[in-house]
Order: C-alpha cells, then sequence, then structure tokens
C-alpha cells in the first residue's frame, strides 16, 4: 500500500508507503518497469490570476489547484514529478477551472472556504505508451489532451480546440483534418490495438469560454475515436 503524505485526510494503514504528494486521484499505472505513475496534487499561489471568464478583467491572488504527474518506485522514492502548472498555461481557463469546492475536504484544515485552491485542469485520466516512455493525460476542465516524454517532461502535443492558448502552446495544438469536433470535458483515455486514440467525450457545455455554451437540448455525450499522425 501507498498514501500521499501531503494533506491526507484519511488514517495511514500500517507499513503503507508515503509518496510525496498532497493526494492521488483518477489513475494509477504499474509500468514493465515495476514503477508507477499516477496523478498527484500540489497547491501553488499565483498573486495575479483572472477571477473570472473571459472577457472579464478582475485579478488578484488565488490558490491554484496544480495536477503534478508522479513517477515512483515500489519504494515510495519519486522518480519524475510534473507539475502541469510548469508544462501548460494556468490562465487558460476552461469551463469549471474556478469552481473552489471540489478539493474543500483534502484542505480543509489547510484553507477557509474563500482561499480554497480554484481546480485549473482536473487532470483525470492516463495512458502510458511504453515503447515511446511518453504519457498521455486527459484533462477534463481544459477540454484537451496532451502527451509528455517522461524522460524530460517535454510536452510532444495538444489534442483539443485551439480557443485560448498562449503563443508557444500554440504551436503543439494537432491540426484537425476533416470535420472534427473538438472533445470536452472527456475521461477514459486510451490507446487502441491500431494505434489510434479512443475516449468517452462527455460533451458538457462543449465550449472554452469565452465562447458561448451550447444549449442544452444540442449537448451530446460520444464515444469517439481519433487517429493522430
Amino acid at each position: 500500500e501507498w498514501h500521499s503524505a501531503g494533506a491526507t485526510t484519511e488514517e495511514v494503514p500500517e507499513n503503507s508507503i508515503a509518496v510525496n504528494t498532497d493526494t492521488f486521484h483518477h489513475d494509477v499505472i504499474q509500468t514493465n518497469s515495476g514503477n508507477f505513475i499516477g496523478l498527484g496534487l500540489e497547491v501553488r499561489r499565483d498573486e495575479d490570476f483572472p477571477l473570472e471568464y473571459p472577457p472579464g478583467t478582475r485579478r488578484g491572488p488565488a490558490n491554484l489547484a496544480c495536477d503534478v504527474i508522479l513517477e515512483f518506485t515500489p519504494e515510495g522514492e519519486t522518480v519524475h514529478d510534473y507539475n502541469l502548472a510548469d508544462i501548460l498555461d494556468t490562465e487558460r481557463l476552461g469551463e469549471g477551472s474556478l469552481q473552489q469546492g471540489f478539493y474543500s475536504t483534502l484542505y480543509k484544515d489547510r484553507f477557509d472556504s474563500l482561499e480554497m485552491p480554484y481546480d485549473i485542469t482536473h487532470a483525470n485520466a492516463l495512458y502510458y505508451v511504453e515503447e515511446e516512455d511518453a504519457l498521455i493525460v486527459s484533462m477534463n476542465v481544459q477540454c484537451a489532451i496532451f502527451k509528455i516524454d517522461m524522460a524530460t517532461g517535454e510536452l510532444k502535443w495538444i489534442l483539443g480546440d485551439p480557443t485560448g492558448w498562449n503563443e508557444d502552446l500554440s504551436t503543439k495544438l494537432l491540426s484537425p483534418v476533416g470535420d472534427l469536433t473538438w472533445p470536452c470535458h472527456q475521461h477514459g483515455i486510451e490507446m487502441t490495438p491500431n494505434s489510434t486514440l479512443l475516449l468517452f467525450d462527455n460533451g458538457g457545455s462543449r465550449r472554452i469560454p469565452p465562447q458561448e455554451p451550447m444549449a442544452p437540448v444540442d449537448q451530446f455525450s460520444r464515444a469517439i475515436e481519433y487517429r493522430i499522425d
């Protein structure tokens, strides 16, 4: 057994091994090396953060719940930890990036209700490409999926709506071929034996601010398969 060494709210089982993160969430994968790759969490403080969705301009101090990609050994030693705040743009706000209640139980002894961290990316699924030592990650509220090199943390590509990315990250966006509808609030990514990317596209709101949300009667969920060149 392994447990998060940070803001854990659970009683730690005897002989459980501590791993340096505030919490584990969603996916964990054991690789052929025996190491584990999972999603952790770290709170960072930003003194000048957008406090409302575009086209709003109000800014101020905020705590950010930053997902961390962790690779650790069975002994609990961290091999890699890549904070998504260092890879992606924390100011690209998706539908749900400014919700503060998601981690209220986890951080109830650390922050009051007004200081609870914003859930800016909400990573929710991993797929490890063993032959490339690369990781594909789903970010729910960003409505985007990205791939990184696990040895270096280098961002390889981003699959998602091109709205709101900064200039540097825009160069990593995959270009659509044909009539393509981007995923939104997706879950459950995996690679098929045909090297295509399969996922469940929840489809809630279907927008990245400042886009207008899709009318509820027009929203839909689907299974979708992408071929990535």
